[in-house]
C-alpha cells in the first residue's frame, strides 16, 4: 500500500500530485538565479521519491546557470563527480548557460577547468536544447578535437569516453582497446576492485560512459547507446580566435556542433571577414536564423525561403559578391554606411537578382524585396558591444528559456 493510500486509509489528507508538481516548478527559477533556500529545498525533495526527485530534478537543472568563477565552477563540477549517482544533472539539462572568468593565467590552481566543462557539456549534451558560451569556453569548444569526426584522435580530455559515436576513419580495434587505468575516475576504479564488471556497468550505465577494463566487456556495456556530443538547437558563442585546426572551413563546417543549430547568435571580437566566410559554409544545418554582433554593427538574417537553403546559404550568396562583403566587413568593422537601410536595399536586390543600386526610398524597397524573397535581413549600426557582455547575455538567454519571449532577436531582427 502505498504512502498516499495509508494516509487515506487513515482520513488524512492527500495533497493532489498536480499541485505538488506545480509547487516543485515554482521553485525552479529562484533556483536558477542561485537562491540558496530554494536549490537546498529542491536538493532535499530530490530524496522524497522517484516521482518527486524527477519532479526536483527537473526544477533544478532544466535551465542551468553555472558559476561564473573558475574556482566557483570546479568545486560546484567537483561535487557533481561525487554525487550519488555521478553528475545527476544528467538527462534534465535543457538550457545551459556558461560564462566563466578565466583567470587561469593568474593562477595555476584554476587551470584544467575547460576539459572540465567539455565533459560537462558531453555528459549532458543529448537533451541540451540551448546552449550560451563567453570567450574563453567558446574557444574551449570551437578547438575540441572530438567536434570533427574522422579528422582527430581522441580528444585529451574524452580518453575512455565513447565520444566518437560517427567517427569512420578511427582503427576499430584501437577504438575498442580499453584505455590506461589513470584515464579512470577513482571511484569507479574501486568499484570494479569491489565487484564485478558486470555489475558495476548495470548499475552506473546510465550515469557515466566509461568502459571498465575487466575483459570480457558485459554484454550490457557492449548493446549500450553511444553518448553524443552537444547539438544544440539554439546556439549563441563567441568567435574567440585562434581555435587552430578547426579553422579550417572544411573542418569548421563538419564540427558536430552546427548540426542541429536552427537559431546561431555569434558575438564577433576579431577578424569579421574569416567569421563571415566560416559561417557561410554552414549550408547543410538547419539554420535558419543567423545574428552576427561586433561592437559596432549586428547583422540579422532570418530565411523561409525555398531559393536558399538556410540563412548561411543567404549569407555565401552576399559574401560571394566582393562589395557587398566589403561593405559588411566595414559595418562590423565600425566602418558604417550612412543610412543602414540602402545597405540592406542593396544586398535584398541582389539575391533578388537585380542591379546592386537603389531608390531613394530604401527603407519601402526592403520591406518589397523582404515579403517577396521571404527573408528578413537587417544591420543594426552602433553600441552593439553589449551583445558581447554577460549582463545581457544573461538576459537574452533567461528571456529565451524560461520567459519563452524573443529576446534579442525581437530588438535586432525587425521587419
Amino acid at each position: 500500500m502505498g504512502q498516499a493510500d495509508v494516509r487515506r486509509a487513515a482520513a488524512l489528507p492527500v495533497l493532489p500530485r498536480e499541485v505538488l508538481e506545480h509547487v516543485i516548478a515554482y521553485l525552479a527559477i529562484p533556483a536558477s538565479e542561485g537562491d540558496w533556500p530554494a536549490t537546498q529545498t529542491l536538493m532535499r525533495l530530490s530524496a522524497v521519491c522517484r516521482l518527486v526527485r524527477h519532479w526536483a530534478l527537473t526544477a533544478l537543472y532544466d535551465v542551468l546557470v553555472l558559476p561564473r568563477h573558475v574556482r566557483e565552477f570546479r568545486r560546484w563540477y567537483a561535487r557533481m563527480r561525487e554525487a550519488k549517482p555521478p553528475i545527476p544533472c544528467v538527462g534534465y539539462v535543457r538550457a545551459l548557460f556558461v560564462g566563466i572568468d578565466d583567470i587561469t593565467r593568474l593562477t595555476q590552481a584554476s587551470a584544467g577547468w575547460e576539459a572540465e566543462l567539455l565533459r560537462l557539456l558531453h555528459y549532458c549534451g543529448s537533451t541540451i536544447e540551448y546552449l550560451s558560451l563567453w570567450h574563453t569556453e567558446s574557444r574551449a569548444l570551437l578547438r575540441d578535437a572530438a567536434q570533427v569526426s574522422g579528422q582527430h584522435t581522441h580528444a585529451a580530455w574524452a580518453v575512455g569516453e565513447a565520444t566518437m559515436a560517427d567517427t569512420e576513419d578511427v582503427d576499430e580495434e584501437e577504438a575498442q582497446a580499453p584505455p590506461a587505468d589513470h584515464d579512470m575516475p577513482r571511484w569507479l576504479q574501486d568499484e570494479l576492485a569491489r565487484a564485478p564488471a558486470e555489475a558495476v556497468a548495470r548499475q552506473h550505465l546510465a550515469h557515466f560512459p566509461l568502459v571498465p577494463r575487466a575483459l570480457p566487456k558485459p554484454a550490457a556495456w557492449r548493446q549500450r547507446p553511444r553518448a553524443r556530443l552537444c547539438t544544440p538547437r539554439c546556439l549563441s558563442l563567441v568567435m574567440y580566435y585562434p581555435f587552430y585546426e578547426n579553422e579550417r572551413p572544411e573542418l569548421f563546417a563538419r564540427m558536430v556542433l552546427w548540426s542541429r543549430v536552427e537559431e546561431l547568435d555569434v558575438f564577433v571580437p576579431m577578424e569579421p571577414q574569416k567569421t563571415l566566410r566560416l559561417l557561410a559554409q554552414l549550408g547543410h544545418t538547419p539554420l535558419w536564423r543567423l545574428r552576427i554582433s561586433a561592437p559596432h554593427a549586428t547583422i540579422a538574417i532570418e530565411s523561409l525561403s525555398d531559393r536558399w537553403s538556410n540563412a548561411s546559404d543567404v549569407l555565401l550568396a552576399l559574401v560571394s559578391h566582393p562589395d557587398l562583403e566589403r561593405a559588411l566587413v566595414n559595418e562590423l568593422r565600425g566602418r558604417a554606411t550612412d543610412d543602414a537601410h540602402v545597405l540592406e536595399a542593396a544586398c535584398l536586390r541582389f539575391l533578388a537578382g537585380e542591379s546592386i543600386p537603389v531608390v531613394s526610398d530604401s527603407l519601402h524597397e526592403v520591406r518589397h524585396w523582404q515579403a517577396l524573397l521571404r527573408v528578413r535581413l537587417t544591420v543594426t549600426q552602433k553600441n552593439q558591444a553589449v551583445w558581447g557582455k554577460l549582463r545581457h547575455r544573461l538576459w537574452d538567454f533567461r528571456e529565451r528559456t524560461q520567459y519563452q519571449r524573443p529576446g534579442a532577436w525581437g530588438e535586432l531582427l525587425r521587419d
